[in-house]
């Protein structure tokens, strides 16, 4: 009997760099299950966006429609925002931990070992 996929998040991600080598940092950035195309004008996206359809079909990979968006001004992508010309940091995701929160505060050393 085959146990658990172990790994499995390593092992897409690798495909995908391997599948999306020839284009990786030219016109496109692959994580996970997210690809960004990037291209400066519209003739060239959609240039882009249909080398990165061939290369899908080509490797049997397929995408689910309802996750795909195309002519984005603004993504967010591992954490940043990303817009023509600019990386920002989305602040939503870079709050210092605990801000705007209090630490429950030990009441004595059996209680405060718990919280090391």
């Amino acid at each position: 009997m085959v146990g658990p996929v172990v790994n499995a998040p390593a092992f897409f991600q690798r495909a995908l760099d391997v599948i999306f080598s020839c284009l990786q940092w030219k016109t496109c950035l692959v994580y996970l299950c997210d690809v960004i195309v990037f291209s400066r004008t519209v003739g060239d996206k959609i240039r882009h966006i249909r080398e990165v359809f061939l290369l899908l079909k080509k490797s049997g990979v397929s995408l689910k429609s309802s996750n795909c968006h195309f002519f984005q001004q603004e993504v967010e992508y591992l954490g940043h925002i990303v817009r023509p010309g600019q990386l920002l940091m989305n602040q939503i995701k870079h709050q210092e931990p605990g801000a705007g929160a209090s630490a429950p505060q030990p009441g004595g050393a059996q209680e405060f070992s718990g919280h090391v």
